[in-house]
């Protein structure tokens, strides 16, 4: 008799030691699937910001490309500069001035004076000239300064276009004739 009841306290003890070790078990699964749900969650948010990024980046390229192509095909630039003098062909490249109208927005230091300078191209490539329009809202006046714009190509890589060519003050010129005399080429 007592043999048969050490025998059931032993299996007793046995079957509650499995069970434990079994619910040991299954928290320890528990807490693994836990943890790879959150790295696999943790890899997707990388994986999804990672998109964002290079979507965001292909949208910013096409859009600066399509800036760039609006301005190589268009005939109106705007630049904004910031300075206080007179002569804008120290800022402007010839190329720019023959290919395009730029508008230049003077925004003098002040924040008060802001002059609108308006650079024509002559309608044939071939005129001598191109005549900035410049618009002072303060005083409300205009002035007319003209230059040439046509240097023969092949001297242009070695032409300091600045310091031959600054701008000179004018009367508004006719349309059809330069303000001053024709480079030939």
């Amino acid at each position: 008799m007592i043999i048969m009841i050490i025998m059931i306290i032993i299996i007793i003890i046995i079957i509650i030691i499995i069970i434990i070790i079994i619910i040991i078990i299954i928290i320890i699964i528990i807490i693994i699937i836990i943890i790879i749900i959150i790295i696999i969650i943790i890899i997707i948010i990388i994986i999804i910001i990672i998109i964002i990024i290079i979507i965001i980046i292909i949208i910013i390229i096409i859009i600066i490309i399509i800036i760039i192509i609006i301005i190589i095909r268009t005939d109106i630039m705007i630049i904004i500069i910031n300075y206080n003098s007179i002569p804008v062909a120290t800022i402007i490249n010839r190329h720019i001035i023959m290919e395009k109208i730029i508008i230049i927005i003077n925004i003098m230091s002040n924040m008060v004076l802001i002059n609108l300078i308006i650079i024509i191209r002559s309608s044939l490539r071939s005129s001598s000239t191109t005549t900035y329009i410049i618009i002072n809202r303060h005083h409300h006046t205009n002035h007319y300064y003209s230059h040439p714009s046509t240097i023969p190509r092949q001297h242009h890589q070695h032409h300091d276009f600045h310091k031959h060519y600054p701008l000179k003050k004018t009367s508004p010129p006719p349309s059809s004739s330069p303000t001053l005399p024709q480079i030939k080429r």
